[in-house]
């Protein structure tokens, strides 16, 4: 939902830049692939297009806002901004995760398409609990990259 105004289109653009490089880069240690710019590159350019993808239809910082507002946490404050990006994060890493793992696996001729459900699985579990803690860290320092540089070019 990030096309609603320009300021949050620029924040979401540089988010998913700064998010996609930083799990990329996590990914490929993580699953022990060839530290490569082709993996890398491939990786980071599935997880940017996952994330501008979903953020142009679902509300999850909108989500993330109500769900601190539930709580009757105060606006602005740490523990706030840590409960609201937790939304985000989770639906944001769950899309990555089956996306990516699911490209990584699916039509695999390394892997045997008998064995490819399992190997998709298997992946999944493995990766989501790992990449939700790097992406929920990453996140803060995206989104205020993001901001700044919006609040730099939007006089």
């Amino acid at each position: 939902m990030f096309l609603k105004n320009h300021f949050g289109a620029i924040v979401t653009v540089i988010l998913s830049i700064i998010m996609g490089a930083a799990m990329s880069l996590a990914a490929v240690v993580w699953d022990h692939m060839e530290f490569n710019f082709s993996n890398v590159y491939k990786v980071w350019s599935m997880i940017t297009l996952t994330v501008l993808m979903a953020s142009l239809v679902l509300p999850y910082k909108m989500w993330g806002d109500r769900l601190g507002r539930l709580l009757s946490l105060r606006e602005g404050t740490v523990i706030y901004k840590a409960v609201t990006a937790l939304v985000p994060t989770l639906i944001l890493n769950t899309c990555n995760t089956l996306l990516v793992v699911g490209a990584n696996v699916f039509y695999n001729p390394e892997i045997p398409a008998e064995l490819q459900p399992h190997a998709y699985i298997s992946g999944v579990l493995h990766d989501w609990p790992f990449m939700l803690v790097i992406s929920y860290c990453i996140s803060f320092l995206a989104e205020a990259v993001g901001t700044a540089y919006a609040k730099k070019i939007i006089r």
